[in-house]
């Protein structure tokens, strides 16, 4: 079964690096096999729900600091 998270990708914009936050997907041995074309942007129906993906998404991204993945890596070769 595949899973997913947020995590922190590195963007390339010629001499300048930015980040943002994606939807990352795994396989079955947890080795990431595609990331969401652009960055995510926190989204709730309900301001409480909108509360529940913030925290997924820090909590999430904290965990990923240290493994920073390359948007241009993407080994789909394009955003899913």
């Amino acid at each position: 079964m595949s899973t997913w998270n947020y995590r922190i990708l590195r963007h390339n914009y010629g001499a300048e690096v930015g980040y943002e936050i994606h939807e990352v997907y795994y396989d079955d041995d947890g080795n990431p096999q595609g990331w969401t074309e652009n960055g995510k942007a926190p989204y709730g129906e309900t301001p409480e729900d909108l509360i529940w993906c913030l925290e997924t998404m820090l909590a999430d991204a904290r965990k990923s600091v240290a493994d920073i993945i390359d948007y241009d890596t993407n080994p789909t070769g394009k955003g899913l």
